[in-house]
């Protein structure tokens, strides 16, 4: 007898769908999202890459969206979402130094996958205890535009799954989205990123914005930067 799956099809589809419509609406709205600095990217063809604010009213959540855009003027597409988000349980040890294990818990089909991510407090200077995360990884590319949308988010169905151990803190990803749309004749790439998560605990508010962001830099100058796999580009 077969063990009852995670999660449904269905469900992992509605919740796409449902990210989809309220991520793009975030993204487009760009009156509202705030500059906290730009960065120089190590690869010489690329543009700065702007760190972003965005503010968030939900109720017992963080109050900040924190975001990133850059302009990749020489990767295509899907040459970046192979290199960075089908295959992120593997390289995202290379830019992310506090992650210490990555489980995958069940693929539902190619683009809905569960993992569980384990990090190590000794790596970081924000979280103080041993922290993990259960989310639900998606994607899509629409047919027309060849735009890829990608977003990861813990459900509540997922949080007792594994159960907790009792000297880790589960943290919640409201929501990690990443949008590609192609440039340059399709030549190149416009990345839009933004995430909300709650590390739980008590943590400063502002080193804890600051870890985000650095993140969101340091995880596209590991991939286009000059040591990394799209260097050459």
């Amino acid at each position: 007898m077969e063990a009852t799956p995670l999660l449904t099809l269905e469900r992992a589809n509605e919740v796409l769908e449902t990210y989809s419509s309220k991520i793009h609406t975030i993204l487009d709205d760009t009156a509202n999202w705030i500059t906290v600095r730009n960065v120089k990217l190590s690869h010489p063809s690329s543009p700065p890459m702007r760190l972003m604010k965005y503010p968030w009213k939900e109720k017992n959540q963080p109050s900040y969206v924190t975001g990133a855009s850059c302009t990749l003027p020489n990767v295509p597409v899907q040459e970046f979402f192979s290199t960075i988000i089908e295959n992120m349980p593997t390289t995202c040890f290379k830019w992310d130094k506090t992650v210490l294990k990555v489980n995958t818990l069940s693929q539902l089909s190619p683009n809905h996958i569960i993992y569980h991510y384990i990090f190590d407090p000794g790596r970081s200077f924000i979280i103080l205890s041993k922290r993990d995360m259960v989310y639900l990884d998606s994607w899509y590319q629409d047919p027309e535009s060849k735009r890829i949308f990608y977003v990861g988010t813990s459900l509540p169905e997922l949080q007792s799954v594994p159960a907790p151990d009792k000297n880790t803190v589960r943290s919640i990803l409201h929501f990690h989205c990443k949008r590609l749309t192609p440039v340059n004749d399709g030549k190149g790439t416009f990345y839009e990123t933004a995430q909300l998560v709650d590390l739980k605990g008590k943590l400063p508010k502002s080193l804890a914005m600051d870890a985000m962001l650095q993140s969101l830099y340091e995880e596209i100058e590991f991939v286009y930067g000059t040591n990394g796999p799209l260097k050459n580009k």
